[in-house]
Parts: C-alpha cells; sequence; structure tokens
C-alpha cells in the first residue's frame, strides 16, 4: 500500500509534500542550493524523495518559495532550508544564508507555529 499524501506545496521549481503520517517529501530543481531538497545536496530530484533529516518528526504542513522552504510539525516547531540570504530563513547572520538541511527557526522554539508562508 502506497503512501497518503495529505498536503503539498510547490513553485515552478520544486515541491514539497506530506503524508498522513507525518513524513516530507520534495523533488524538483535543486540547483543553487534553491531548496536543497532537504536532503544535504543541491542536486535535482526527479522523483519525490524523503527528508530524512526530519525522520522522528511529525510534519503536518508545508511552504515552499521560490529559494527555499518552510515545514512545520505537530509539536509546533518551524524547519527551514535552502537559500535564505537577507534572514528569508529566519536563522539570524549571513552564516546561515544557505541551510542543505531542515534546521529549527530557534527564536521560534518556545512558540506553538502553526503554519508559514515563503516567497
Amino acid at each position: 500500500m502506497g503512501k497518503k499524501v495529505i498536503g503539498a506545496a510547490g513553485t515552478y521549481q520544486h515541491t514539497a509534500v506530506w503524508t498522513e503520517a507525518g513524513e516530507l517529501f520534495t523533488f524538483g530543481d535543486g540547483g543553487n542550493g534553491r531548496l536543497a531538497m532537504g536532503h544535504g545536496g543541491e542536486h535535482n530530484e526527479l522523483a519525490p524523495r524523503l527528508v530524512e533529516a526530519l525522520a522522528g518528526k511529525k510534519v503536518i504542513g508545508a511552504s515552499a518559495g521560490q529559494h527555499h522552504t518552510a515545514a512545520w510539525t505537530d509539536e509546533g516547531e518551524l524547519f527551514t532550508f535552502a537559500y535564505g540570504v537577507n534572514g528569508k530563513l529566519g536563522h539570524a547572520g549571513w552564516q546561515s544564508a544557505q541551510e542543505l538541511s531542515p534546521r529549527l527557526v530557534e527564536a521560534l522554539a518556545e512558540k506553538n507555529v502553526v503554519g508559514a508562508a515563503v516567497s
């Protein structure tokens, strides 16, 4: 039996989907760290691939922007990844201009995030 997809978000360059079990899959154009697919690299994914860095978390939503992605969990955590120059990822500082794997947005760690939008 296959996976039950309950949501999807995408742009013309990449797509993120999440399942009833809370798994996040991404696919599409991974160039320039655009989405980094959350897989730790910058290569294209031609088929949905599990974002293993979020294994053990239950993803309940995601938002895909032109160059980055955000995902939130049932525990109210927000993770962002990919190209985030000018603070787009919420991690403060230029050292986080590109995140190849999902990273917790620490400034919101004590909050209960229920959604996010990226552009």
